[in-house]
């Protein structure tokens, strides 16, 4: 596959990857919740079960023993489709280059009042890079709660699969166990982790690692000029491509912001990718 054919797939994965909630469970599943505590309420916290290197255990979707999982009413298997704005950005696809930036210059164009010329869509940039935008609202959704999501879903491969029902198959943290303050940021329990992952991009599926950074140190955004841009949070991770490995290099990174406006939250997602060549079609990080 080409990097042009392999593009809007990837697109389109990014642009439906936000939680897909129910109110019930298919079926009716006695649930325990007698062992429950809050995140808050720990300061340690563990992988769900002994890391899985094989593909073939994968799956996708819930089994008898998700649903039993206390979160398992909010499963929701029916994604809605791309909104009208993200598929107009993606069939006016690829953009001018001119107005990319790279991972490096973020801190700069995604703390600038309003919003830019490329908020939906891809272009490759004069570098050879990638660069994916997808603006996405989020009704009542916040910073917080979305610092809280981060933190929350990489120990469990059950609790990734709400966020893309249709794609993500597994998830697994390093490192094991995490101690944590719990009155320190919820930021603070996922910033320096390494997310080992496994989901679809258009027909296949692949193992990927996302290591999440601290974006003020490593991006150099300044967090002091978030409130008065309306910015909440911004979770960002460097990107591996090649499999499971606590030594992610390169220079791909995934970014997703969370910024009120007078009509509610959006998230604006923003994929910056280091690519190979044309012929061999697979991204490179």
């Amino acid at each position: 596959m080409t990097i042009k054919r392999f593009i809007p797939l990837l697109f389109a994965t990014f642009s439906r990857c936000y939680p897909q909630l129910s109110t019930e469970p298919p079926f009716s599943i006695e649930i325990d919740n007698s062992s429950l505590t809050t995140l808050g309420a720990s300061t340690v916290s563990r992988n769900v079960a002994p890391y899985d290197g094989n593909q073939t255990s994968y799956y996708l979707g819930y089994r008898e023993a998700d649903f039993a999982k206390p979160f398992a009413k909010f499963w929701n298997p029916y994604v809605e489709g791309i909104s009208e704005e993200v598929q107009k950005g993606l069939s006016a696809s690829p953009h001018a280059a001119e107005l990319t930036f790279s991972a490096y210059d973020a801190a700069d164009y995604l703390t600038r009042p309003g919003y830019l010329q490329l908020e939906n869509g891809w272009s490759l940039r004069s570098d050879g890079s990638l660069m994916i935008a997808i603006r996405t609202e989020m009704g009542n959704v916040t910073g917080e709660m979305y610092d809280w999501w981060f933190s929350w879903h990489l120990v469990d491969s059950s609790r990734y699969k709400l966020w893309a029902p249709i794609a993500h198959r597994y998830a697994w943290r390093s490192p094991e166990t995490l101690v944590t303050n719990a009155s320190a940021p919820t930021s603070s329990r996922y910033i320096g982790t390494y997310s080992f992952i496994d989901e679809y991009i258009g027909n296949n599926a692949g193992q990927l690692t996302v290591h999440f950074i601290d974006p003020a140190t490593e991006l150099g955004f300044n967090t002091s000029s978030y409130a008065s841009t309306g910015i909440e949070t911004i979770v960002t991770g460097r990107l591996d491509s090649t499999g499971h490995t606590t030594n992610v290099t390169g220079h791909s990174y995934l970014m997703h912001q969370i910024r009120q406006s007078r009509r509610g939250g959006y998230s604006r997602f923003i994929g910056a990718l280091q690519c190979r060549d044309e012929a061999s079609g697979k991204l490179s990080t």
